[in-house]
């Protein structure tokens, strides 16, 4: 053990003369202990009185009492007193004590250098004056927020120097704002707290985990190492920690390395709930997606999901053991993946209690959360079947439902194909969107356009409308009203992504209303909403949150028929031979297309809801209105039958002044969408943090849609002011 050694405070120096020995040249002088620890200094010299060519070093220790004659004189040098033992047991061995300070390092270079400044009171004092805790953080800055951009400026001084002359403040200078240790920024950032040794501790604490899932252990412990992971961050207070500490991207690379991803069901199921646990921060996604293979492994494990193999759909069908050997899920898995689901369904927070959880589901609601630009056109494919095979039933579900069945069939093992995955779909929709707007980058490795025109000519475009007349149904049948949220979503995802496709598209316009029952489907859609949104607006008296969805249906299903009018001649040819009632409910009979017996024309159907909404008293009824004046230009413009039709049902005292209320409507519509393309642009352009590039790329998107648009309405208005001009008054 270290032992603090025992040494007289002082020496007189009449005893010393007695009791003292000459030392020979090479002996050591022995150290005498100073009256103050904070005033001790040991410093190394050589003896300048041996003979030529022998050296010995000597502890030397100055006092105030001692100048530099005595010091260099071997007499007196030599009257110092021995200590009855030598051999002090120190932190340094021989050479120094523990209670003694260290040397300076020029002191070591250069023994003879601080004899001559012993006489030096300036020495003395910045030896024996030494700077507080406090005046040391102060100094280094130990307090400081690395986050602050105005830091607090520290006194470079010695502490010599800022002893002296206290109350004497030099011309010019001004005394320094000092805050207490510890008060220089009360808020830690996630940068602070990470310097502070919190992430350090906190990893330290589940490092058991990651030895867990070390790839040379028992497969039982890595699965349970991962699934202890995914069941942590499930707790908000451990997730939040887990950011600050840099855990996710280790635990994404310890489950990896253990085998998650390879084809073990367990671990391929923890990783696809680990990636959507991580996507419900999409900061935290967007970071792990730029730092490992998140993107490509997501992708790579939904292109190889079913309903046949999937693990948690096949649990959630209640298929038993002997069934689920078929999809390579052995009986001793059967507990793993039920607390997986349990994990998923009670304690995530991911989905409704009424949504089927399914590992597709967890890897395409993780992708759907990232940014697009991350995204690049190899995921295209696996999305696309991915999606179809999940749209694959649909169209006999909606003719099921016609006849009398329901829309959806229970959920049990044997219907597990015939029940699709709404959410799936909806993320699906919202990857192609995206796509659609030109926000994913091209690989040349895929051709995009290729797939989407194989994907047309295989029926996609009349699949994505059977689409729309099912999620509709799902929206208001009372049997299935636990899905309504998501069917309603899913609704409006489809619109945005037939847009998309049908702008200015020839082909995917023909695709779209090929069938039979497309056309018709899209204007009973769109008088459906209508009225779903009359009601509405009537029950709650002002626009509340439902409204203003049944608001933005209604504008994407205006848009969808707008494309397929200005594209499309067998459109404004067959929309004229259509019979719709206004406010038709879409009751079983009215599934595919409107049977209502007071249907009507569908130009005069339009003409109604025009009328209905000139005399609405809220501001969102000049966007229906103008939406629709465009729509009623397009419909005449080159079509004789459609322009007697409309002049004779459009409301207004004579066929002119009917032509200059249509072109006023235009007009205020016009100046609202170019209004609110702007600010959305504006938006998009805030938001991006330091991606200049991507907010360019959108601006220059939202720039062509205008100046397209601009150039579609400045058509329509020069036809309709010339239709005005060649009018009786």
């Amino acid at each position: 053990m270290l032992r603090r050694t025992h040494t007289d405070s002082s020496v007189d120096s009449s005893s010393a003369k007695k009791s003292l020995e000459p030392a020979g040249p090479s002996s050591r002088a022995l150290q005498r202990t100073p009256k103050k620890l904070a005033a001790t200094k040991t410093e190394s010299i050589i003896d300048l009185t041996g003979s030529p060519g022998s050296t010995s070093s000597r502890s030397y220790t100055p006092s105030k009492s001692r100048s530099l004659e005595d010091a260099l004189s071997p007499d007196k040098a030599s009257s110092r007193p021995s200590l009855a033992n030598s051999n002090v047991r120190t932190y340094a061995g021989k050479s120094r004590s523990f209670l003694m300070a260290l040397p300076s390092s020029h002191a070591l270079q250069d023994p003879l250098s601080q004899l001559t400044d012993i006489d030096d009171p300036t020495a003395e004092d910045d030896f024996e004056t030494r700077e507080s805790y406090a005046d040391l953080r102060a100094r280094w800055g130990v307090d400081n927020s690395e986050d602050d951009p105005y830091p607090l400026l520290v006194d470079s001084q010695s502490p010599s120097n800022r002893n002296k002359g206290k109350g004497k403040q030099q011309l010019g200078q001004l005394p320094l704002a000092r805050l207490p240790p510890g008060m220089m920024n009360d808020l830690k950032s996630i940068s602070e707290l990470r310097s502070k040794g919190e992430s350090r501790r906190f990893l330290d604490e589940v490092g058991y985990l990651f030895e867990g899932l070390a790839p040379a252990g028992a497969l039982g412990v890595r699965r349970g190492s991962a699934l202890e992971i995914v069941t942590k961050l499930c707790d908000p207070d451990f997730a939040r920690r887990a950011k600050a500490a840099d855990f996710l991207s280790r635990a994404w690379e310890g489950l990896r390395a253990a085998g998650a991803g390879d084809g073990d069901k367990i671990l391929d199921t923890t990783l696809v709930l680990f990636a959507a646990l991580v996507s419900r921060d999409p900061v935290d996604a967007t970071d792990l997606a730029t730092r490992t293979d998140f993107i490509p492994t997501l992708v790579t494990k939904m292109s190889f999901l079913t309903h046949n193999n999937d693990p948690l759909w096949l649990l959630s069908c209640g298929l038993r053991a002997p069934d689920m050997r078929s999809a390579g899920i052995s009986r001793s898995d059967l507990p793993m993946l039920e607390g997986l689901q349990k994990l998923v369904r009670t304690r995530s927070g991911l989905f409704r209690d009424s949504e089927i959880v399914s590992n597709r589901l967890l890897a395409s609601q993780a992708l759907a959360a990232l940014p697009a630009a991350l995204h690049t056109s190899t995921c295209l494919p696996t999305m696309l079947s991915s999606m179809r095979a999940e749209l694959e039933p649909l169209s006999a579900r909606v003719s099921a439902y016609a006849t009398g069945l329901p829309i959806l069939p229970t959920l049990v093992a044997e219907s597990r194909a015939d029940f699709p995955s709404l959410s799936h779909i909806d993320n699906c929709l919202r990857l192609l969107d995206s796509y659609l707007l030109g926000r994913w980058e091209e690989d040349d490795s895929v051709d995009g356009q290729a797939l989407l025109d194989s994907a047309r000519d295989d029926g996609f475009g009349s699949t994505l409308v059977e689409l729309c007349i099912a999620v509709d149904i799902i929206s208001r049948a009372k049997d299935t009203l636990d899905y309504a949220p998501v069917a309603h979503k899913c609704l409006e995802s489809a619109f945005r992504v037939l847009v998309n496709l049908t702008h200015g598209s020839l082909a995917w316009c023909e695709a779209s209303i090929g069938s039979s029952n497309g056309l018709p489907s899209i204007l009973r859609l769109l008088a459906t909403c209508h009225a779903q949104r009359s009601q509405s607006s009537i029950a709650e008296h002002h626009e509340d949150d439902d409204t203003v969805h049944y608001l933005d249906r209604l504008c994407l299903i205006l848009g969808l028929v707008t494309n397929l009018v200005q594209t499309s001649e067998e459109a404004k040819e067959r929309i004229h031979d259509l019979r719709i009632a206004t406010r038709c409910p879409g009751n079983r009979t009215c599934a595919v297309a409107c049977r209502c017996p007071d249907a009507v024309n569908a130009l005069q159907c339009l003409v109604q809801i025009y009328d209905q909404q000139c005399n609405a008293e809220n501001d969102f009824g000049s966007v229906v209105r103008g939406h629709i004046a465009i729509l009623f230009g397009l419909l005449m413009q080159g079509h004789p039958r459609n322009q007697v039709i409309l002049l004779r049902l459009l409301p207004g005292p004579s066929r002119r002044k009917k032509v200059e209320s249509v072109m006023e409507n235009a007009r205020e519509f016009t100046l609202l969408y170019a209004e609110f393309v702007r600010k959305a642009s504006n938006a998009n352009h805030v938001e991006e943090d330091g991606d200049d590039t991507e907010s360019r790329d959108e601006d220059v998107d939202a720039a062509t849609h205008v100046s397209h648009g601009e150039t579609v309405v400045k058509q329509v208005l020069a036809f309709l002011e010339n239709l005005s001009q060649s009018l009786d008054k």
